[in-house]
């Protein structure tokens, strides 16, 4: 499983131009996610940001997806 952001979309408009929209959400191809607890505070969560590089985080508890956060939402 993984996510699909708004830069994902504009990457994927780049690379196959229009006919990339007409593609179906399971012929993507998926990273998995970097995931954090939802007790991290968020001075650790923008220290996962910069560590791997990414600007989303899947926020977890337990094995339970309960959220995201956006390297955006920091600021």
């Amino acid at each position: 499983m993984g996510t699909f952001t708004d830069g994902d979309l504009r990457r994927l408009i780049e690379k196959d131009g229009h006919a990339g929209i007409d593609k179906k959400m399971s012929d993507l191809d998926y990273n998995t996610p970097i995931t954090i607890d939802g007790e991290m505070l968020l001075h650790d969560a923008s220290v996962v940001f910069q560590d791997k590089g990414v600007d989303n985080l899947m926020v977890m508890n337990g094995d339970e997806v309960v959220g995201q956060i956006d390297i955006q939402d920091l600021k």
